[in-house]
């Protein structure tokens, strides 16, 4: 699982392009964490070509890109010498919130890393960091990039914690043990990692980090089915083209297409020597351990920039027909269901009707075994609150619950509904098959191989569409009141500005005060204003007196003054607008009767 390069002059231009990783996960792909564990020692800055700037920016590209992808978690640890990792010297974040806020954040990181205090280097620190801070519901991509060897005393030793590792971790989770520099080679943690099925040691040469990429370790085929292309699965979106080398005794391979594409690896296996199934079969039976025979490929990879760190592929070939599962209609990507709405009920109109996730497995089993049985669970991605009920065939269950699919069912349905007060917005579930028995091939890949699915739901608790038409309309109306009360009512029905009227004579006094008002009325008839009508147009003041018939209408006048509006049997001098601290004669010519008007 190593590789050796030779001397490159452009070895530090290739890590300007990509710093070390898996470059970027297909959407099909199921929820990753991305874990680097980078070395910020002196020895980064040190030599005839330091890696530090130069790896900074590769780390920074491909963040960038992995970035894009849904459903991503990163997790940057500065590592030096210290005993623990402080809280400090780690950054998290979602892909959702990259961007160069947070880059600057991660540059800031590392620059307070590099130029604090340092005496020695502690990879087993980096990494029981890195192990800890996996998320066991998604697939963890855990990198480890150092120039150096572990010198800590007292901290342990590096094999020591891998092998601790590798015997208990999470499905879906690899390492990779990235040497940058000759000095970092240390041949007991390389020995350690070949042992490993999920732990990879990628040796540079000279600062020369290629791009790394991991394929499906197993392929499961039969004899019975030699005329179809196998695959294993290539992390990579993109195509690559690659060497794959068979020195079975039985077996030749034959690659389809160049090499890697659609993140697949396609294959066929063709029998030596033109050997008949007759003679095939008898051949096997000779070496084969059970009822199956083994043999491996090496994949690599023909661009030099690419190194695909787990080469090695094991082939089971069984000299009988494969027990077969399809799901999904043969799906291995994500699952993806439309989004759930609900909305209560207002006033005359009803509550909408549940709309339950159905996840319909839609299980085939292509086998004669009736023990075949593949036990999955179902969990959330984030620690959100169970906010739903879920039930396989008819049984409630609790996330994080197993449950079996086999033969005998007769379906095979998980339904989810969720709570009307759920958590709204998008939700990411995933189905991980945990237990597989008497079951080779999943959906055309081998069982062992087949990957947790990612689940995207959605939830959304939106208005009944009354409620939201009654509430645009009550919008609607606020809006015409306040562009009424504030815009058209000031303009059409000011408000008179002095503040008293007084009318004087024989037999007659009338003080009002009529500020505020918009309209006084001198009237012979006792009148009222509505309601309605002083709210919309504002107060009407009726000054009643025999005297005054037909009606005296007055109003707010330029100036701080009112004007008159008079009918034909009333008269005024000397204008009919009067102002503020102004007298003016009103004269009835029917009777020839004068008022003294003043305004104050």
């Amino acid at each position: 699982m190593t590789q050796m390069r030779k001397p490159n002059l452009l070895s530090l231009a290739v890590t300007v392009v990509l710093f070390f990783v898996m470059a970027v996960t297909a959407q099909a792909q199921s929820p990753r964490k991305y874990i680097y564990l980078f070395d910020c020692t002196s020895s980064m800055k040190k030599g005839a070509a330091p890696i530090w700037l130069p790896a900074q920016n590769a780390l920074e590209k491909t963040i960038s890109r992995q970035a894009q992808q849904p459903n991503t978690e990163f997790a940057i640890v500065a590592f030096k010498d210290k005993p623990s990792i402080p809280s400090a010297d780690i950054l998290t974040f979602s892909g959702k919130e990259y961007g160069e806020a947070k880059q600057a954040e991660i540059d800031s990181l590392f620059k307070k890393a590099i130029e604090g205090p340092q005496q020695w280097t502690n990879i087993v620190s980096s990494l029981k960091k890195g192990f800890d801070i996996s998320n066991h519901k998604k697939e963890n991509r855990i990198y480890l990039f150092t120039d150096g060897q572990h010198n800590r005393p007292g901290a342990g030793r590096v094999e020591d914690c891998v092998r601790a590792w590798c015997a208990n971790h999470p499905k879906g989770t690899r390492l990779f043990y990235v040497m940058m520099t000759d000095a970092a080679v240390d041949g007991n943690v390389m020995r350690c990692l070949d042992a490993c099925d999920d732990g990879f040691a990628v040796r540079c040469n000279n600062g020369f980090i290629p791009q790394i990429a991991d394929i499906g370790s197993h392929i499961m085929a039969s004899t019975y089915e030699l005329d179809r292309d196998y695959a294993v699965s290539f992390s990579e979106p993109i195509s690559l083209p690659v060497n794959v080398v068979c020195n079975d005794p039985v077996f030749d391979v034959k690659l389809v297409g160049a090499g890697a594409a659609n993140h697949q690896i396609r294959m066929r296996f063709v029998p030596k020597d033109g050997l008949s199934m007759e003679a095939l079969s008898q051949r096997l039976s000779q070496l084969q351990n059970g009822d199956s025979y083994e043999f491996e490929l090496d994949v690599t990879s023909k661009d030099k920039d690419y190194f695909i760190a787990n080469p090695k592929v094991l082939v089971t070939m069984k000299n009988l027909p494969p027990r077969k599962l399809e799901v999904f209609g043969g799906k291995t990507e994500a699952l993806t269901f439309p989004e759930v709405e609900w909305h209560d009920s207002f006033l005359w109109s009803d509550a909408s009707p549940e709309q339950p996730v159905v996840i319909d497995f839609a299980h085939v089993f292509s086998s004669p075994d009736n023990n075949s049985a593949v036990t999955f669970t179902f969990q959330e991605t984030e620690d959100n609150p169970v906010d739903y009920v879920l039930t396989f065939n008819g049984r409630q269950l609790k996330p994080g619950e197993k449950f079996t699919i086999s033969p005998r069912d007769t379906e095979s349905k998980l339904t989810l509904v969720f709570n009307h007060d759920a958590k709204e917005g998008d939700r990411v579930f995933t189905l991980t098959p945990t237990e597989i028995n008497h079951v080779d091939i999943i959906n055309e890949m081998s069982a062992s191989e087949f990957p947790t699915l990612a689940v995207n739901m959605s939830y959304d608790n939106y208005w009944n569409p009354l409620k939201t038409v009654c509430f645009w309309l009550a919008v609607l109306i606020v809006a015409l009141l306040l562009l009424w009360f504030l815009m058209v009512k000031p303009l059409k029905y000011p408000n008179i500005g002095v503040a008293r009227l007084q009318i004087t004579a024989t037999g007659v006094y009338e003080s009002k005060r009529i500020k505020g008002c918009r309209l006084v009325v001198l009237t012979s008839r006792n009148r009222r204003q509505g309601i309605l009508s002083r709210i919309f147009t504002g107060k009407v003041l009726y000054i009643t007196n025999a005297v005054f018939t037909p009606d005296i209408r007055i109003e707010n006048g330029p100036k701080k003054s009112v004007r008159f509006y008079l009918p034909r049997t009333w008269g005024i001098v000397p204008t009919t607008v009067v102002k503020r601290n102004e007298t003016a004669k009103l004269k009835d010519t029917s009777t020839g009767k004068e008022y003294d008007v003043s305004i104050f």
